[in-house]
């Protein structure tokens, strides 16, 4: 698959489907192939089955595994092509030294659509830097 391609397949993972919709249709639109899950467990199960995505968007605090505890699972199960890894929560900053050490970014909720997908691309590894 060509890097571009490989760029684009971004994974969000939030308990709040309704937010996790919203946040599929905006990353959509800009133009990347956005696969929804709903829980820390099913996002494994999509990266089990082949994953293939270069970011995962994923809600801090969710009720069957937190966003910190599917990426500490995230990084046993996939061993070759990690994902980049972008945190989203509406608390407080007291979950940003474990999300750093888990070489994720963070973005904080609310946020606007230019601020996500700023951060997304940021997140992204860069395509011209990519020798697969």
């Amino acid at each position: 698959m060509a890097p571009e391609l490989i760029r684009k397949r971004l994974l969000v993972v939030d308990d709040d489907e309704e937010l996790g919709r919203t946040l599929g249709r905006m990353l959509t639109r800009a133009g990347y192939d956005v696969t929804l899950a709903a829980s820390g467990t099913a996002a494994l199960e999509l990266m089990k089955a082949g994953g293939g995505y270069a970011l995962v968007l994923t809600d801090v605090r969710m009720p069957d595994m937190s966003g910190p505890a599917f990426v500490m699972r995230l990084r046993q199960v996939v061993l070759r092509g990690q994902p980049a890894v972008v945190f989203m929560s509406g608390a407080s900053d007291e979950w940003l030294d474990s999300l750093r050490s888990l070489g994720g970014r963070f973005i904080k909720k609310p946020f606007l659509r230019a601020e996500l997908l700023a951060m997304v691309e940021s997140a992204l590894p860069s395509a011209r830097g990519s020798c697969a």
